[in-house]
């Protein structure tokens, strides 16, 4: 698609008519990140999707998509299917743990993304080291649970049954 289609559905995908300098911006995109305008329109819905519209904001995540590599529709698709799965897996430990009326901190995101991405543990898991760790400290404790996921981590151990036998 011409870049003057790429402007006029941004617009469309943004909802409001877009000045100059945004429209500079997404030129820079194409221009200086080398973005296809299909990747441009990708990312912004992306962010829209994330109720972010502010093009501040968009310019982070294409810099950050830049940097990372992610240049190609294929590689968006993937991040984006990725980004929803790390999503759902942190919404799903958060009810887990009972967290639902605040943001969860820096370190506590931190974690939950290693137990899901480098421990590979399913939210089963999560439930029983929550459960030993109540059970041996009478409160949540991220780095108690860490200890815990860590220990079956390496020990190969990935579901309750390896995890009651062990």
């Amino acid at each position: 698609s011409t870049l003057s289609e790429m402007v006029m559905l941004a617009q469309e995908i943004l909802g409001k008519t877009l000045n100059p300098s945004d429209t500079e911006t997404l030129y820079w995109f194409y221009d200086g990140l080398k973005f296809s305008p299909e990747v441009i329109l990708m990312l912004l819905e992306y962010c829209v999707s994330k109720e972010k519209r502010r093009m501040s904001y968009i310019e982070k995540v294409a810099v950050s998509w830049h940097e990372r590599g992610i240049t190609s529709m294929e590689a968006v698709n993937d991040y984006i299917k990725k980004d929803a799965e790390r999503s759902g897996y942190i919404y799903s430990v958060r009810k887990l743990l009972g967290i639902t009326d605040r943001a969860l901190s820096q370190s506590e995101e931190q974690f939950i993304n290693r137990w899901h991405e480098m421990y590979k543990m399913d939210e089963d898991m999560i439930s029983l080291a929550y459960e030993q760790c109540i059970i041996q400290t009478a409160k949540l404790s991220f780095p108690y649970m860490e200890k815990i996921l860590e220990r079956w981590y390496k020990q190969g151990i990935h579901t309750p049954e390896q995890a009651v036998q062990a």
